[in-house]
C-alpha cells in the first residue's frame, strides 16, 4: 500500500510540477492555516520567511481537532465541519511528526505526503519548519492518540467564518447540491 501511495503522489507531483511555484499535498481532512491575524492566504504565510525560495520545502506543524470534543455551534451551519470544530488538542504533534510541506518543484525530485525524499542537486533536502505562531496544519481527525485528547477552545478559524459560509452556500446553490443550510 505504501508504494502505491508513493507512486500516486509522485505521479501527481510530476504532472503539475511545471505549473506552480510550490506544490502542497494535503488530505481532505487537513488545511494549512494562517495564524497571524492579518494573513489571509498561503502567500502571506510564506512572506514571513526571508528568502523562502532558497528552501526545497517549507513545513508546517500538525495540530489535531478531534470531533468528539466539539459541540455544534448553532450560529454556524452544521455542514461547515472546519468552522464547527473549534476544540483542538492542547499539544501540537512533535516537530517533524505529521507535518505537511510546501514543495519547491524545481528542487524536489521525489515526494512523500509529509516531506521531500530527494532534492536537486543530489543531497539532503533543505527544509524550513514554520513557527507555530505563523502557521499550522489544522488536522480534523476523529481518532487521535491519547496524548491529543485533552483539548482547548481555539476559534482562530472564525476569522474566515463569514466569507466561507457565503462562498460555500453560493457554490451549493450554483451546483444544485441539496443540503440543509441551517
Amino acid at each position: 500500500a505504501f508504494m502505491i501511495e508513493m507512486n500516486t503522489l509522485n505521479d501527481c507531483f510530476y504532472r503539475v510540477r511545471n505549473l506552480y511555484e510550490y506544490i502542497l499535498l494535503l488530505d481532505p481532512d487537513e488545511i494549512i492555516f494562517p495564524v497571524v491575524e492579518a494573513d489571509r492566504n498561503w502567500t502571506d504565510i510564506l512572506g514571513h520567511i526571508n528568502n523562502y525560495k532558497h528552501f526545497d520545502s517549507i513545513s508546517v506543524t500538525n495540530l489535531y481537532f478531534p470531533e468528539k470534543n466539539s459541540p455544534l455551534n448553532p450560529d454556524i451551519p452544521s455542514h461547515h465541519l472546519i468552522l464547527q470544530r473549534v476544540q483542538r488538542a492542547e499539544k501540537f504533534s512533535r516537530n517533524g511528526d505529521a507535518i505537511k510541506s510546501f514543495f519547491n518543484p524545481r528542487r524536489v525530485t521525489v515526494v512523500h505526503n509529509h516531506r521531500p525524499i530527494f532534492c536537486l542537486p543530489v543531497r539532503d533536502c533543505y527544509n524550513c519548519l514554520l513557527k507555530r505562531n505563523i502557521s499550522r496544519l489544522n488536522h480534523y481527525r476523529d481518532r487521535v492518540r491519547k496524548q491529543y485528547l485533552n483539548t482547548t477552545l481555539d476559534s482562530t478559524v472564525w476569522k474566515f467564518k463569514d466569507e466561507l459560509i457565503k462562498a460555500v452556500n453560493e457554490t451549493l446553490t450554483k451546483t444544485g447540491f441539496k443540503i440543509d443550510m441551517k
